[in-house]
């Protein structure tokens, strides 16, 4: 997965209270690593992005891997 921290981001620390792992605080907004994100936190990054008041994180894209 792939996602995006939009400019209206108001640093509420939602997300960094749901997945610690992906989101970090920054001094503008909240920041997340560059690349993908491991499929193991799929699941909480969705649940922060509908969690997010200002809808801030924005999805890019979900990697979908067959096996």
């Amino acid at each position: 997965m792939k996602i995006a921290i939009s400019e209206d981001c108001t640093q509420c620390g939602k997300c960094v209270r749901i997945c610690p792992q992906v989101f970090e605080p920054d001094p503008l907004r909240v920041s997340t690593p560059n690349g993908l994100i491991p499929a193991v936190f799929d699941e909480q990054v969705v649940d922060a992005a509908r969690t997010c008041p200002v809808y801030a994180i924005v999805i890019i894209n979900r990697v979908e891997l067959g096996v």
